[in-house]
């Protein structure tokens, strides 16, 4: 298996190019001629505008929380859980593409498998404790039910 040693990633390029190998390249390290390898990415124009669409949302729920009347506590709680259920939803997938892929070592997919479910596992921790936080801090503000609506339209969207 090719191990890469060297790799550089380029945030100075526009999104709307794609990236190519003459464009990601770095230089190798003094001494290091022929030993290193260098990587590149390249996201389709598909893979950018899901990018896109997805962020688009995220700004657009996070600006409905921002403009709630929900006190700032309950509203960073909101956000946060919003990003584990995204975090959570990545790699759920990241994991059903793992376990679909027949061409893979199986003790390597093993493997993969194994750090994807406990990261899946840290993840579901940290939104019970954060869902945890938001229902006292619900109950500590004595939250009305059109408060209660509002936090779960919120945390639906």
């Amino acid at each position: 298996m090719d191990t890469i040693t060297n790799a550089t990633v380029r945030t100075d390029l526009p999104v709307t190019e794609p990236l190519t190998p003459e464009r990601t390249s770095a230089p190798a390290p003094a001494g290091s001629a022929g030993k290193s390898q260098d990587a590149s990415i390249r996201i389709s124009a598909g893979g950018r505008s899901l990018a896109s669409a997805a962020a688009s949302r995220n700004k657009a729920a996070n600006a409905a929380i921002e403009n709630s009347n929900l006190p700032d506590q309950v509203k960073k709680l909101l956000v946060r859980i919003r990003e584990l259920q995204e975090k959570l939803r990545e790699k759920a997938e990241e994991l059903a593409r793992i376990a679909a892929q027949q061409n893979m070592d199986p003790r390597q997919r093993t493997m993969k498998v194994a750090a994807l479910q406990t990261a899946i596992s840290t993840i579901t921790g940290s939104l019970n404790d954060a869902s945890a936080m938001l229902n006292k801090a619900l109950t500590q503000m004595r939250a009305t039910s059109d408060q209660r609506q509002l936090v779960g339209a919120l945390l639906m969207m």
